[in-house]
């Protein structure tokens, strides 16, 4: 999707679900469950599967496909 043009969809989709997902499970696992690093990288793939389902999303939606590259020509 980045080579395509499309960053902003792919860069607000990662910091959202690093920050109001991934961090706050991590914490909580880590934390209050004592979950210890298995269970921070129990999270971590949960947040990758969330990320590619959303990234999937974007792709099979085509929106990505609808963006100007290049701007036309001013005469």
């Amino acid at each position: 999707l980045r080579a395509a043009g499309d960053t902003f969809w792919p860069a607000a989709a990662r910091l959202t679900l690093a920050w109001f997902v991934f961090t706050p499970m991590a914490v909580l696992v880590v934390l209050r469950w004592n979950g210890g690093p298995s269970g921070a990288m129990l999270c971590l793939v949960g947040y990758l599967a969330l990320l590619a389902g959303l990234l999937g999303y974007r792709f099979r939606s085509g929106a990505w496909r609808r963006i100007e590259l290049i701007e036309p020509k001013l005469v």
